[in-house]
């Protein structure tokens, strides 16, 4: 399974922002926060799903399972390097470098491994989800 890793990147980034912005008109307009654990989660399972259909209905078919993992993987080394990006930038920010500083470096080492992981299952699943139903309605 070959994906389109411009097409990931650019739909992984659009939906973050989207969710930032909801996460603002909700905290301004309603007066509560958004959910930061979905933050994390919901661009990564949006761009897997839309690029496993746009696969499947190019291909005609669902991906193998090896396919699909090395997909999983080339998908989640796009967003590890989107998140560093994110990183270096807001590292440029005062209040945000200090609070970096605040905690130990092991911790987020753990905390950075944990979320590949978990950014690794949900690409696998979501890509394979796509794939199907991509798979269903090109024929």
């Amino acid at each position: 399974m070959q994906i389109s890793y411009l097409r990931y990147a650019g739909i992984y980034v659009l939906t973050v922002i989207g969710l930032a912005a909801l996460a603002w008109a909700m905290a301004t307009f309603l007066g509560f926060d958004f959910p930061a654990g979905a933050g994390s989660v919901i661009p990564t399972m949006i761009a897997a799903l839309a690029e496993g259909q746009n696969q499947a209905r190019a291909t005609g078919k669902a991906p193998e399972r090896r396919a699909l993992w090395g997909a999983a993987f080339s998908a989640t080394l796009i967003v590890a390097a989107i998140n560093g990006v994110f990183m270096v930038v807001l590292m440029q920010m005062p209040s945000m470098a200090e609070l970096f500083r605040a905690v130990p470096a092991n911790f987020l080492v753990m905390l950075g491994v944990f979320v590949l992981i978990v950014t690794l299952l949900t690409n696998w699943w979501f890509l394979g989800v796509g794939a199907k139903a991509g798979a269903k309605s090109a024929g």
